[in-house]
């Protein structure tokens, strides 16, 4: 937000490149972002009933718990964890992800077909293992407390990480690295399927990249 700021304070105007839909929704929607509470976190992750877990989401609040499903753990644990950490209803910090209030940006989704995607996502993985990639994850692991949890579970790091284990050959590795890459990038444009205020630009060759860098130039000038 201070970049932001600093760069429409001398005439410019920003522009915010990236895939993460989490991330993207934080900046142009002003989210406000819960903290963590890991003390808490762990007592909940102690319980194993989740329909418990569920139960006393729908006592505490209850505007959230019916914002998610009754099976998925991973939310409801947050919201718990945010509500007791907090003392605030998970639901105070916003209305949800399911909401696509007007703002001042202008959104653009620059896609591709799937099998052009697919095909791009497989020479780049192969690109980034003539680049080092196995060799950084057989680094990383070997320094004092290894992958971090977060890390451990990375597209690429995940799969290096089970064939340098023994679990899986290498060939293994590679193909349920791209086949898990592939998956992403179909969860990805789910994502952005569903924000109404998003303008799509699909590309599948340099000439609709080129046509595609004109139009936003002429949409942004």
């Amino acid at each position: 937000a201070e970049a932001i700021t600093g760069i429409e304070s001398r005439g410019h105007r920003p522009l915010l490149v990236g895939g993460t839909g989490l991330y993207v929704r934080a900046i142009v929607d002003e989210l406000d972002l819960p903290g963590r509470f890991p003390r808490i976190r762990a007592e909940l992750d102690a319980v194993d009933d989740l329909d418990e877990l569920y139960e006393r989401l729908v006592c505490i609040d209850p505007i959230a718990a019916s914002r998610m499903e009754r099976g998925n753990r991973r939310r409801i644990v947050r919201a718990l964890e945010v509500c007791v950490g907090s003392g605030r209803p998970f639901s105070s910090y916003g209305p949800g992800m399911e909401t696509y209030p007007p703002n001042d940006w202008d959104l653009v989704v620059v896609d591709m077909d799937a099998e052009t995607a697919a095909a791009r996502i497989d020479e780049r993985f192969h690109r980034q293992l003539d680049e080092g990639f196995l060799e950084e994850v057989r680094d990383v692991r070997s320094r004092r407390g290894g992958l971090g949890p977060t890390a451990s579970q990375a597209l690429g790091y995940r799969q290096l990480a089970a064939y340098l284990e023994g679990s899986c050959s290498f060939g293994e590795a590679v193909d349920a690295a791209i086949a898990a890459t592939r998956r992403f990038a179909r969860r990805q444009r789910s994502w952005f399927a569903r924000d109404p205020r998003l303008w799509h630009v699909t590309i599948g060759s340099a000439a609709d990249i080129d046509l595609a860098t004109r139009e936003l130039v002429r949409r942004w000038s």
